[in-house]
């Protein structure tokens, strides 16, 4: 029904966006003859809702038999793999198609890039018995066995074509027969039902779904032929640059955003819960608000990386702002507030309460009332700070080595920006030889042992060591744009890391004391290495 036009979707769902990873994991369910869920279908094509044709299928061929509801992304699969559509073609050898265990199974089946397959494999003769059987031969049984036939025509040796007739119908009949006997269930529901029910029912049955967010479940509910949110959110990324940098193809933020600023809430269900007229009447300032605080986020605070950004709130919080003051105009309180609140773990614990306070008290503060309070770091935290256990405080740090302007230490030229991925993080402390060192002893894991550098730096320090960098004399800059203490050491020294980092951490703070007013508490005498007496 895919193949002729009359199965189709409601327009409000999203675009099918399962990796292929996905689809070997459905085509390997279906083969064991495992569940995969059941579809929900309108009969026919419902009124008051605007509907598509799958992706890569045929125009829509009315009249439509079903609407799918649920299900898409499992019937798109299918007809990419079964009907040779999409960009990758899916096909397992002979010996993988018997495994007995789903694990195996997955692991078996192979995508190729179309024209690999094409390429390499789909005219090519079967020499051994244990070729490769692309899935779109299980179309129907027809096709199968004349696909069977066909490779049986092209081998040359006839004992070897006796041996693959037998064998592949045999495949057939004992594992691959299943996909055109499975049954997958549908939920069917009538097309006569009242303007917007058709959302609501999308909406309640995938609320708690895995694969569905909050953005989802609004565009359902609010959908309308006249003003799709979907359709709005992917042309404003297209103009915006800073939302698809940032937030990709989920809008939550722009929403909540919306919520922030008229209920003071950013909860889902404050979200879930917005009037169609309200997210209508806001959307394209807070649209523009969003955008606007992304920009400001890249250029004023180093979050040249959407993996940059601490917290997720901090974006809704500048981009609720945003709607109502110009955020260049605020530029130093903004930026204090933004590197401040980071490092301090502000938003750890109750993260969405501290977002609509944090959000009052700037509102306040860029009113003109009294100043921003700054809360304190703390000095054992950021010591033995991971990027795994505090996440937020690397990329705190990501963003405070971008803002100074990094500088490699072999003198390569370095851009920030994630497009091609020639500037990586990588740590100065050697790993243990063991993985059985305590992570708490991994000193390469620590924020304060990680610098930027370009990707043949990097390369170059992780084989000779940050000792011969040092020794073979750094770039001009690299020491003071990325807080790296003054170290005089020979290669055969080494380097006493925990000094290191406590001296690392000095500099940093000399950064948040002198540019934001930024006190670390617990702080001790820390050494050495830095040509001046500690404070």
């Amino acid at each position: 029904m895919i193949d002729d036009g009359t199965l189709v979707l409601a327009d409000f769902q999203r675009d099918f966006d399962w990796t292929e990873s996905d689809i070997r994991s459905l085509l390997a369910t279906l083969l064991m003859g495992w569940p995969a869920g059941s579809l929900l279908l309108v009969e026919g094509e419902p009124k008051h809702v605007e509907v598509r044709r799958f992706e890569e299928g045929p125009s829509i061929a009315r009249p439509v038999r079903y609407t799918v509801l649920d299900g898409q992304q499992r019937l798109t699969s299918l007809y990419f793999a079964l009907y040779d559509k999409g960009p990758t073609v899916y096909a397992a050898q002979v010996s993988d198609l018997v495994a007995e265990d789903v694990d195996a199974l997955e692991q078996g089946l192979t995508s190729f890039p179309r024209d690999t397959w094409d390429d390499e494999h789909r005219h090519s003769k079967w020499t051994t018995p244990d070729g490769w059987v692309p899935l779109y031969a299980l179309r129907t049984a027809k096709d199968y066995f004349t696909w069977r036939d066909k490779v049986i025509s092209s081998v040359v040796d006839p004992d070897l074509a006796r041996e693959l007739s037998l064998s592949l119908a045999s495949l057939y009949a004992t594992h691959l027969s299943i996909i055109h006997e499975y049954p997958l269930a549908a939920v069917l529901i009538g097309a006569d039902l009242e303007e917007g029910a058709v959302a609501r029912i999308f909406e309640r049955l995938n609320r708690k779904g895995e694969t569905l967010g909050s953005f989802d479940l609004v565009v359902a509910r609010v959908y309308d032929p006249d003003w799709n949110l979907r359709v709005h959110w992917d042309d404003a990324r297209l103009e915006e640059r800073a939302l698809d940098e940032f937030i990709g193809d989920n809008g939550l933020p722009v929403l909540q955003s919306i919520a922030l600023r008229r209920d003071h809430n950013v909860r889902q269900q404050a979200v879930l819960e917005l009037p169609r007229e309200v997210i209508h009447a806001h959307w394209t300032s807070a649209v523009k608000g969003m955008a606007d605080a992304g920009q400001f986020l890249r250029e004023v605070c180093g979050v040249r990386r959407r993996e940059w950004l601490p917290y997720a709130n901090q974006l809704v919080i500048l981009g609720a702002l945003a709607i109502d003051f110009k955020l260049a105009d605020h530029h130093d309180t903004l930026r204090t507030w933004f590197f401040t609140r980071s490092f301090a773990l502000r938003f750890d614990a109750a993260a969405n309460t501290r977002a609509v306070s944090e959000y009052d008290s700037l509102k306040e503060t860029l009113s003109g009332k009294p100043g921003l309070f700054i809360e304190p770091a703390d000095r054992a935290t950021l010591l033995g700070a991971t990027r795994r256990k505090q996440a937020a405080l690397w990329k705190a740090f990501m963003c405070a080595l971008a803002v100074q302007g990094p500088v490699d230490p072999l003198g390569e030229e370095m851009d920030l920006s994630p497009a091609d991925g020639a500037v990586v993080v990588v740590s100065v402390a050697p790993r243990p030889e063991s993985d059985a060192v305590p992570e708490a002893e991994r000193l390469h894991l620590r924020v304060l042992t990680q610098i930027l550098a370009t990707r043949k730096t990097a390369a170059h320090i992780r084989r000779q060591g940050i000792e011969a960098v040092l020794s073979n004399g750094a770039s001009l800059g690299f020491r003071d744009s990325q807080f790296f203490p003054a170290l005089e050491v020979q290669p055969s020294l080494g380097i006493n890391w925990q000094q290191f980092i406590e001296s690392r951490l000095l500099l940093l703070e000399d950064f948040l004391d002198a540019e934001l007013g930024q006190h670390v508490e617990n702080r001790e005498d820390l050494g050495i290495f830095l040509g001046r007496p500690p404070d």
